[in-house]
């Protein structure tokens, strides 16, 4: 059942008319964006969601219209950003009424609740090499903690370097779909490519189950990420099944949706329609 939250005003400010994320913090010592991140409404209506770091320097959440289970991005976003000591600026380039958006809000508001949205299945995807590793002893663990048992890894993902610093104490997961190879042809590429025909060489897909991850009161929501745990994660309670390019012809050319449609048919096989596509 959905839920009025209440979102304490201390969370965040909402920006004056014509403030837009790329332009100095109007609430910040002479302009300056720490201990702010920012959450933008475009009037866009293809309802898709980005974040970024703009060049002012404030991490920023952009939701366009029409994105799917909006209000729950919106709250989990300015719950998780406060909790690491950020002020969320709310600001929108179409006129909307963020004061009376916010008290219309409705979602769920406890973090260890399976919701209608939350996927059966996550997936993991990793490197070749990096499986190697993670199958020896059997667990995921976040940069920062391959960091301090320093253990060499490349970092992998769209915004790594303009991310919040403690993204790098969490494992984060995407859902079933072309979505987790992106990061892989992002790496290869040097660039964001988000083509989901475009040929690239992938790794290993591990799914695993959200559900328990959630009972078992491990992940955390911060609006961006499907879900996502801290530090480490025991793949031996979790992990359902795995898929990597060396099951398959060597030589065969891959495109992030080919990948990953051949691993979630082979996922669902192996499952035998335990869980819904």
């Amino acid at each position: 059942m959905f839920r009025k939250p209440k979102i304490d005003v201390a969370k965040y400010v909402i920006a004056p008319e014509g403030w837009t994320p790329d332009k100095p913090n109007p609430f910040g010592g002479r302009g300056g964006y720490e201990g702010y991140s920012a959450l933008y409404f475009l009037a866009e209506e293809d309802g898709k969601f980005s974040y970024a770091r703009t060049e002012a320097g404030v991490f920023t959440f952009t939701l366009h219209k029409y994105v799917l289970d909006k209000d729950q991005r919106v709250f989990d976003f300015i719950d998780y950003e406060s909790k690491f000591g950020r002020i969320v600026i709310l600001g929108s380039d179409y006129g909307l009424d963020i004061k009376k958006y916010l008290k219309k809000l409705r979602c769920e508001t406890r973090k260890d609740k399976i919701r209608k949205t939350d996927p059966a299945i996550l997936v993991h995807s990793t490197t070749t090499k990096a499986w190697q590793s993670i199958e020896k002893d059997m667990t995921l663990k976040s940069p920062r903690r391959l960091m301090d048992e320093n253990i060499s890894f490349q970092s992998v993902g769209f915004h790594a370097e303009d991310e919040p610093e403690e993204y790098k104490d969490f494992v984060k997961f995407g859902g079933l779909g072309a979505m987790p190879e992106f990061m892989f042809q992002a790496q290869q590429y040097g660039r964001i490519v988000a083509e989901e025909n475009d040929y690239y060489d992938p790794g290993v897909r591990l799914y695993l189950d959200c559900h328990k991850m959630i009972r078992d009161q491990l992940i955390w929501r911060d609006g961006i990420h499907e879900i996502k745990v801290k530090s480490i994660l025991e793949l031996r309670d979790y992990l359902i099944f795995n898929y990597s390019v060396e099951n398959k012809e060597s030589n065969k050319k891959w495109t992030p949706k080919s990948f990953a449609d051949e691993c979630d048919k082979w996922f669902h096989r192996f499952t035998q329609g335990i869980y819904e596509k």
